[in-house]
């Protein structure tokens, strides 16, 4: 099974980037900077190798009465004046670079239509989990029914990853994702300590103490998390401060008991993998922010974790890591695509750019 991680990301001449090189830390690297800058971009190429595949969007643009779509590309659209109509035509966008020593380059095909992908010639296998800022909202279903067919790990982890993707392709829910969590978590209960006529099932024990230990891990100390408890239909949260029903727990918790999920029952079935977090700190109290990025690598050292957030208290938490700020720059466009427009602007004006991408135009 491939342990590769990722090694060096380079994009130039593309959407917000004029130029960005990027040398990924082994356990943590950190990306931020303000909104626009192209963070969660740079995320969605590299979560591409999990199956989490994303459309962009072209611009329309009319240049001598013609009409394009402009892909964000720099000194191009003579290019695709010329070339729109070649299915072969290919512009090399960026490399990756993997841990094995292996580089691939990063294509855009111009089709000329609104909707488009980048393309990995010879994408390598890289093991991954992708946590998306964007998480289903919790809906309250009721444990109806237990399925009696047997269970293992892929079976335990798997209804939760489908129902994230689903919410990430069409941003709608299912059962929602607790559903899926209690209803593993009383399965594992009920068949692992089995009855007098039922043979306990040691696995699925281990998995449910084992899972409880890495909520001690992540789950803020503020908590006072103690274990938890099946009192079916519902699992319940026993803390220093009370037992709650799992569904109770504020936003932030059960986007931590979710995270927790995930990479738990991953690193069961792999022993080296890549985790890209989108914006974690969505719902987290500061404090739990400061916390969670020391917390999710001590509980899952095997693991390499790539960032995006806007979030100082994550930025600064972790020593021994890596971080890449991003930042709008001030630069003069010398394209063909802009060339007119520059040359005919007053002189008390100026042209702002994003890594060299027109913005707007601002007086001084």
């Amino acid at each position: 099974m491939s342990d590769l991680k990722f090694d060096y990301l380079e994009l130039h001449g593309w959407r917000q980037f004029k130029s960005i090189k990027i040398k990924f830390h082994p356990q943590l690297t950190i990306i931020t900077g303000p909104n626009g800058t192209g963070k969660s971009t740079l995320l969605s190429i590299l979560s591409r190798h999990f199956g989490y595949t994303r459309t962009y969007l072209a611009t329309p643009i009319i240049r001598k009465s013609k009409s394009f779509f402009s892909y964000g590309l720099f000194k191009l659209l003579n290019f695709m004046e010329k070339k729109s109509s070649d299915p072969e035509s290919v512009v090399n966008i960026g490399i990756i670079k993997y841990s094995n020593g292996n580089e691939i380059s990063i294509q855009l095909n111009p089709q000329q239509s609104l909707n488009y992908h980048i393309v990995l010639p010879y994408q390598q296998p890289v093991n991954g989990l992708h946590i998306d800022s964007h998480r289903p909202p919790n809906v309250y279903q009721h444990i109806a029914s237990i399925p009696t067919t047997a269970i293992d790990k892929t079976v335990l982890s798997g209804k939760l990853e489908e129902e994230l993707r689903h919410y990430y392709i069409g941003g709608r829910t299912n059962q929602g994702t607790l559903f899926h969590i209690k209803s593993a978590l009383i399965s594992m209960s009920l068949f692992g300590h089995g009855n007098k006529t039922m043979d306990p099932n040691e696995e699925l024990i281990r998995y449910f103490s084992d899972f409880e230990a890495k909520l001690h891990q992540i789950l803020p100390k503020s908590l006072g998390f103690k274990k938890l408890k099946i009192r079916t239909p519902e699992v319940i949260l026993e803390t220093n401060s009370g037992d709650f029903i799992i569904d109770a727990c504020s936003g932030g918790i059960i986007k931590l008991v979710e995270m927790t999920w995930q990479l738990f029952f991953f690193s069961k079935e792999i022993k080296n993998f890549v985790v890209t977090l989108d914006e974690p700190e969505n719902h987290l109290h500061p404090s739990m922010q400061r916390e969670l990025l020391s917390n999710l690598i001590k509980a899952f050292p095997q693991a390499q974790f790539v960032v995006v957030t806007h979030s100082p208290f994550m930025v600064s938490s972790v020593r021994d890591s890596s971080v890449f700020v991003l930042d709008y720059q001030k630069t003069e466009v010398m394209d063909d695509e802009f060339l007119e427009e520059k040359n005919s602007i007053n002189n008390n004006q100026t042209l702002y750019v994003v890594r060299g991408i027109r913005t707007s135009w601002s007086s001084k």
